[in-house]
């Protein structure tokens, strides 16, 4: 699994962990981005992330949520 939209903190904080790595993809010409493939104990730690009923929860708190526009 690859999980391209980390901030900078999070992935950070997840590496030192060692539940990702990082990598540099290129997507064209000069263009490039990070990525950041989970590692085994990532996967692992995911796994019991979701038996613990992680699902039940949004995994995106409220307040940055999208809401409709208003116009």
């Amino acid at each position: 699994m690859v999980l391209p939209a980390l901030t900078a903190a999070q992935g950070s904080r997840m590496l030192e962990l060692g539940l990702v790595e990082e990598r540099e993809i290129l997507l064209g010409g000069t263009r490039r981005t990070q990525a950041f493939p989970t590692t085994p104990a990532g996967e692992e730690r995911l796994r019991q992330w979701v038996a613990q009923g992680a699902l039940d929860e949004p995994a995106v708190p409220a307040e940055t949520r999208l809401r409709p526009r208003v116009t």
